[in-house]
């Protein structure tokens, strides 16, 4: 399965309400393989830089066309895949689901980290 493909089936999974790990499981990625691929495609193109006009009107066309979703849930994946980078690159857990990364914007990094990691020692 290409990049390509891999990226429609995930947006597909978590269009329709489903979690990172069931986009994952549907490619037999791991969840980080999700949150890493949003990370890259969030870094480009974006509302902010505007590459998305080349080919559409609109930033909402853009995640409606491109990605099948509406701009709100591109949004909300963004802020929370940008959450999950930075908790990958202190080693800390990832949350599982979008919804739970997304409770976690806002945070300061190693805030988000003592969450995570403490979330993590009660659910093992």
């Amino acid at each position: 399965m290409t990049s390509e493909q891999k990226r429609r089936v995930w947006t597909k999974v978590l269009g329709g309400g489903g979690t990172v790990a069931d986009a994952a499981k549907a490619t037999g990625d791991t969840p980080n393989a999700v949150y890493k691929q949003f990370q890259r495609d969030s870094e480009s193109p974006k509302e902010s830089d505007h590459l998305y006009r080349d080919d559409y009107a609109t930033f909402e066309d853009y995640c409606r066309e491109r990605w099948d979703m509406p701009r709100q849930h591109a949004y909300r994946l963004i802020e929370s895949t940008a959450v999950c980078h930075q908790l990958v690159t202190l080693g800390a857990p990832v949350p599982s689901t979008e919804s739970q990364a997304r409770e976690l914007v806002g945070l300061e990094p190693c805030e988000a980290q003592e969450v995570m990691e403490a979330a993590h020692k009660s659910t093992a």
